[in-house]
């Protein structure tokens, strides 16, 4: 998301957000790889907005649970999980100070996509974005937005084979 170059920091900075889970998570064993890479800890960081645009008690009681899930796991790896309450950009922006780069899962969401946008530039270190929730990545299948099924359906069929081996 930028070309900022790998900080002396004291962690790798994993930004789970849209991919609340340790299974099936490419962004997730990136970042492990990373952290291995540059023989530092790695630190996830969950960001709870408690105001989150149509969100109710049901879909955060829910998302805690799985949150819950997903700290015992990293715990069992030995990974630091943080969660904290408030403003994405502005919680980012402080760990990003002592992280060596920043890796983040991969949300379509027009919010979402503004505090990624926001956060890889006006950071010192390298923020790196990772697919994990399609095979195929939306821009391969089609590069604007489209508005039926159909459209979509062929494209995505079309390169699925070559995109399936690659996450194998």
């Amino acid at each position: 998301m930028n070309n900022n170059i790998i900080q002396d920091g004291k962690y790798v900075l994993y930004w789970m957000q849209a991919s609340q889970r340790t299974e099936c998570n490419h962004a997730l064993e990136f970042a492990i790889k990373k952290a291995n890479n540059l023989n530092r800890p790695l630190l996830i960081y969950f960001n709870l907005l408690p105001n989150f645009p149509n969100a109710n008690s049901r879909s955060y009681h829910f998302m805690l649970q799985g949150l819950r899930e997903v700290s015992k796991s990293l715990e069992a790896r030995n990974i630091e999980f943080l969660l904290k309450i408030g403003k994405p950009f502005e919680e980012i922006r402080k760990l990003s100070k002592d992280a060596s780069l920043i890796i983040m899962d991969r949300d379509y969401q027009r919010l979402q996509r503004s505090w990624r946008n926001q956060i890889a530039v006006s950071v010192k270190c390298p923020v790196i974005q990772v697919e994990t929730n399609v095979i195929v990545p939306v821009e391969i299948a089609y590069n604007k937005e489209a508005y039926s099924a159909g459209i979509l359906r062929p494209r995505i069929q079309k390169n699925l084979e070559h995109w399936w081996l690659r996450w194998q």
